[in-house]
């Protein structure tokens, strides 16, 4: 004879359908202040600025593109005050420099006179003291 077929086992209690008790199932915790809601809201909130700041912004550069860019002109006098003061200060700058060579000049001499070596200002503030045609001392 042969052996019965094995058995289904039954339905779990309290399900007609064969799905597992509610006591199987996970459980969902809701939260009233859920972090993640919160930070959502939050960037929405964000979002809504930053497109208002940009609407914002568009709305005051539209018209200034229209006209050119919104640059007002000088009136002439500035322009000819502004250009007077440059040819000032441009002058000023040009008597320094030969005051200052003539200084330095002056300077040279009087430490070869008093000392005997000649003085020599090279690039990267490096001096440089010949005494005659001997060697070179640098100071940094």
């Amino acid at each position: 004879p042969l052996p019965p077929p094995p058995q289904q086992p039954p339905p779990p209690q309290g399900t007609s359908s064969g799905e597992p008790p509610a006591s199987a199932l996970a459980k969902v915790l809701h939260m009233r202040q859920n972090p993640a809601a919160a930070a959502a809201a939050a960037a929405v909130t964000a979002a809504a600025t930053a497109a208002a700041a940009v609407a914002a912004a568009t709305a005051v550069r539209e018209p200034a593109c229209g006209q050119g860019g919104g640059v007002r002109d000088a009136p002439p006098e500035e322009i000819d005050a502004l250009r007077a003061q440059l040819a000032t200060v441009a002058k000023q700058n040009t008597r320094l420099a030969s005051v200052f060579k003539a200084k330095i000049e002056e300077f040279r001499k009087a430490v070869q006179s008093l000392m005997g070596y000649r003085v020599d200002l090279h690039e990267g503030s490096c001096y440089h003291l010949h005494l005659g045609a001997r060697g070179v001392l640098r100071f940094r």
